[in-house]
Parts: C-alpha cells; sequence; structure tokens
C-alpha cells in the first residue's frame, strides 16, 4: 500500500495520480508486473471514499512537473487534516522528498467505500 497525490479522472475513465518513488517502490514494480491496480481516493474530512479498479496503462519516469503536483496537493492534505484538529507538525511528515512520476489507470470498476451501509456497493463498471 501506498499514498498517491494529485488524483485525476478524465470523461474517458483514465485515472491518474502521483507517486513518490521513495515510498513506493514496492507497489510501482508490482504494477509492472500484472498491469492491473485498485486506488482509493478518500477525502481525510468527510471520509467519503471511492476505490477505482483497472488495468496501468501508463508509468511515467519520475518528471519535475509530477513533483509539483505532488507537493501541491500534499499541502492541501495536510490543511485539510488541520481543519479537523491535526497539528500540522504532526502530519507533515506524510511525504517524502525525491523523485514523483504520474500513474495513469483505465478505469474498469469504480466501488463505494465510504464507511456505512454503502460501503462496498459498486458505482460504475466500463
Amino acid at each position: 500500500m501506498s499514498r498517491g497525490w494529485g488524483v485525476d479522472l478524465d470523461a474517458e475513465g483514465r485515472l491518474s495520480f502521483v507517486l513518490l518513488d521513495a515510498q513506493s517502490e514496492m507497489l510501482r514494480k508490482a504494477m509492472e508486473q500484472t498491469r492491473r491496480a485498485a486506488v482509493n481516493v478518500t477525502n481525510p474530512v468527510t471520509l467519503e471514499s471511492l476505490q477505482f479498479k483497472g488495468d496501468v496503462t501508463d508509468i511515467a519516469e519520475p518528471d519535475r512537473g509530477a513533483r509539483e503536483t505532488a507537493d501541491r496537493r500534499i499541502a492541501q492534505f495536510i490543511e485539510a487534516l488541520t481543519t479537523i484538529g491535526f497539528v500540522q507538525g504532526s502530519v507533515a511528515g506524510v511525504a517524502h522528498p525525491g523523485a514523483a512520476r504520474r500513474i495513469v489507470l483505465q478505469v474498469r470498476e469504480i466501488f463505494d467505500q465510504t464507511p456505512g451501509q454503502g460501503a462496498g456497493r459498486r458505482v460504475s463498471e466500463e
């Protein structure tokens, strides 16, 4: 398991996100081998959560744009956590410095993962 940043879903059902190399080497290698992934996207304040499952179509080389996206989203994540009582210094270590790369997943299935009665319910499929 690893934490991704800068999640974006386009109109064609492609989910892109950024992984930090320092925190995701095993995950990246598994995706390279299987070409499959499941990605949970959660709002840390409301706990609303969706899981996207599908085929990995691209694992980009590390680049500055991916790192900048991650840094922006990490700052937003930390800010959101402070609105629900976390101390900024205690959550500042959620991400490591260094290389980052964008991953693209062609979504095949979407599941509700929000805690409660609907958790696990299929929201959509191909």
